[in-house]
């Protein structure tokens, strides 16, 4: 097993996700539902031992349980390891904006193994240890009991406590610091919405039991809620830490350059330098008080953000770094002719996109927004601006091709430049593209990708359309009139698992993620999107249901889906067992570096 749980000596799965890998024979039809577990699980890890009681009715547990015995980690070749286990990184993302760097969206500082959640996932779907050793179940699925490894330290010694989950949770997710987060990871939690509204101090569903146990209970039936748990946002921090601080300002105070270093973490490695872009320096090295069985054979890593891909492929080419984090566009077409064994793949669920702010003149208007998503040629904006690397999106649907109840038949806005000037002519704003005001998209520190698809839609308007008023900036503060004004803002979004209500609720869901960019509010929406992150996707009606509230989604026209991420990162021949996980875990454990 590649990835081994961070507090034993072998790796021990918790929970099996059948199916997350080899979704992509969905592409082509409907697909019927990938297995996910809903059933109660109970694990007990007795030695090296997991014993599993599970059922397959949440109602009626198994009598006879099934007992797996761990197999061990591979272990590193003393033979052929290098002398130096400097490991050196490039990332294409920055370090974020949380306030723990890491745990913020597009984060760069390898935030699970600097703040581990209470478990992680690994590369082929298995739930594994992290800082808690299991999990139990109430018989509906809305009560859920987390242990929390005996052994567990900060790396000041202390003694990791169910308390310090709950006290962090609720101070980074107070309202003004991580909203987004905040609902990804624990929209179901009992109480996330008043807290996140205002409307209480505290959020409710988080109990303390003891030192070791948390309790989390949810507002309703979710049997896969544990997977959650292995999201980069579930791991906490001290807050202990941050004292009074509010702002970004001051709260970035706390750990940025040389204060990295104090910061108090739980896994096996700690900062000890952070400097965010643009001169981009992060450095790690071994946490002295590590408390896994395994320490790593990686001594010290250093990393720095390149948003430059060509400086990125030579840095590459001349063995400068050992990973690039990765490696995109043009460049990356060349080194995979040249060297296809260097790129590692991995699922994605995700989507590079261009969000509509609905509340904002001329984006206000619901039948605009249809036809600038008509009068995009998808296939051409991604072969151009991604040189072929990422899938084109299908006619702008938001769901992707690796979700389950895919369906490639299903086209909401087919390139149609007829249609698009129909859909002009009927908004307000027509009937003329000259008519339509200004169009502003915001690029917001980008990659060159996503920046030249914005570029290229801005061209199609233009050309299919007759709109001409286009701006695209870096910076809002780069619009002459513009601050407060923006349109159009280049992200990305998608789900971190193969769920595909987590894709509609990132999308459609006036509390989800792409929300602070569209401003959608449609109560109607958001309770069919609660139904369906509450319902089994196993039940033979999931599917029919998902693609009735997508089609209802795509009709609001708020996200242009510009390509779907193929998601990939390059290692050179001598760095080890150095693989990655969808929740974001690296095996640095298991990682190392052999002779050249």
């Amino acid at each position: 097993m590649n990835i081994p749980a961070p507090g034993r000596q072998y790796a021990l799965p918790l929970l099996i996700l059948a199916a997350l890998l080899g979704i992509l024979v969905a592409c082509q039809q409907a697909a019927t539902p990938a297995p996910v577990p809903t059933a109660q699980v109970v694990e007990k890890i007795v030695q090296q031992t997991v014993v599993v009681q599970a059922t397959v009715q949440v109602e009626k547990v198994v009598e006879r349980p099934v007992v797996v015995t761990a197999t061990p980690a591979p272990t590193a070749s003393g033979a052929d390891k290098s002398a130096s286990q400097v490991l050196r990184l490039a990332f294409e993302g920055g370090v974020g904006r949380g306030a723990v760097p890491g745990q913020d969206i597009g984060a760069a500082v390898l935030p699970v193994q600097v703040f581990l959640p209470p478990f992680v996932l690994d590369k082929t779907g298995k739930l594994l240890p992290g800082l808690a050793t299991g999990y139990e179940a109430n018989s509906n699925n809305t009560v859920f009991t987390i242990k929390i490894d005996p052994k567990a330290v900060w790396s000041d010694g202390k003694a990791i406590t169910a308390q310090d989950f709950v006290d962090w949770y609720n101070w980074v997710f107070q309202p003004d610091r991580a909203m987004f987060t905040a609902r990804t990871t624990f929209g179901p939690v009992v109480g996330l919405d008043e807290y996140l509204d205002r409307k209480a101090d505290k959020i409710e569903g988080f109990k303390a039991v003891n030192d070791k146990t948390l309790q989390i209970t949810l507002k309703s039936s979710q049997g896969w809620f544990p997977l959650r748990l292995a999201y980069i946002w579930a791991a906490p921090a001290r807050a202990d830490q941050f004292g009074a601080a509010k702002t970004r300002e001051e709260i970035t105070a706390v750990w940025l350059k040389e204060k990295a270093k104090d910061l108090i973490v739980s896994g096996p490695f700690k900062l000890t330098y952070l400097e965010p872009e643009p001169n981009a320096i992060y450095k790690w090295e071994q946490n002295p008080k590590w408390w896994g069985d395994r320490k790593p054979t990686i001594t010290r890593i250093e990393g720095t953000t390149i948003r430059d891909f060509q400086t990125m492929l030579l840095l590459f080419e001349n063995g400068e770094i050992d990973a690039a984090l990765q490696l995109s566009g043009a460049p990356a077409v060349l080194l995979r002719k040249n060297r296809p064994e260097t790129f590692v793949e991995m699922p994605a669920y995700a989507f590079y996109a261009q969000f509509f702010d609905s509340t904002i003149a001329p984006t206000d208007d619901p039948d605009l927004r249809r036809a600038l998503l008509s009068a995009i040629n998808w296939q051409q904006v991604a072969d151009v601006a991604w040189e072929g690397q990422m899938l084109a999106s299908n006619s702008g649907s938001i769901l992707t091709p690796s979700m389950p109840c895919y369906d490639a038949n299903y086209k909401p806005f087919p390139f149609d430049a007829a249609k698009a000037k129909e859909y002009l002519a009927k908004s307000k704003y027509g009937p003329t593209g000259d008519k339509v005001p200004k169009i502003r998209i915001l690029t917001a520190g980008s990659d060159p990708p996503r920046i030249r698809a914005a570029q290229i839609i801005q061209e199609m308007w233009r050309t299919n359309l007759g709109i001409e008023n286009v701006e695209i900036k870096n910076a809002e503060t780069e619009f002459q009139d513009g601050q407060g004004l923006v349109n159009v803002r280049v992200s990305s979004g998608g789900a971190p698992l193969p769920i595909p209500a987590l894709q509609l609720e990132f999308a459609g869901h006036s509390k989800g993620g792409g929300a602070q960019f569209t401003k959608i509010n449609n109560p109607d929406l958001d309770k069919r999107i609660d139904a369906l992150l509450a319902a089994d996707p196993k039940d033979s009606k999931y599917c029919a249901d998902v693609q009735a509230t997508l089609k209802d989604i795509q009709d609001q026209a708020l996200v242009i889906p510009t390509a779907y991420i193929k998601s990939y990162y390059q290692v050179q021949p001598w760095l080890k067992n150095f693989d990655r996980s969808v929740s974001g875990w690296y095996s640095t454990l298991d990682a190392y570096l052999a002779k050249r």
